[in-house]
């Protein structure tokens, strides 16, 4: 059995986040703060990654990860 005890700098990403990564890592890779079009798609997903996550936790959406 494999233990990995430094979970503060790496953890081993869930099945569910690999499975939802290949879109923005071969397709809308570009730089979220960049004003040119595959920024701006970048950072819509981040946008919305966001709000996803804030919900989960029951955040307001703008308070976290500003």
């Amino acid at each position: 059995m494999k233990v990995y005890a430094d979970n503060a700098t790496a953890t081993k990403m869930s099945k569910a986040a690999v499975d939802a990564m290949p879109p923005y890592i071969y397709e809308e890779y570009g730089n979220p703060s960049s004003l040119y079009s595959l920024g701006q798609k970048s950072a819509e997903a981040f946008l919305d990654a966001r709000e996803k996550f804030t919900a989960v936790l029951n955040y307001p959406p703008m308070t976290l990860l500003h």
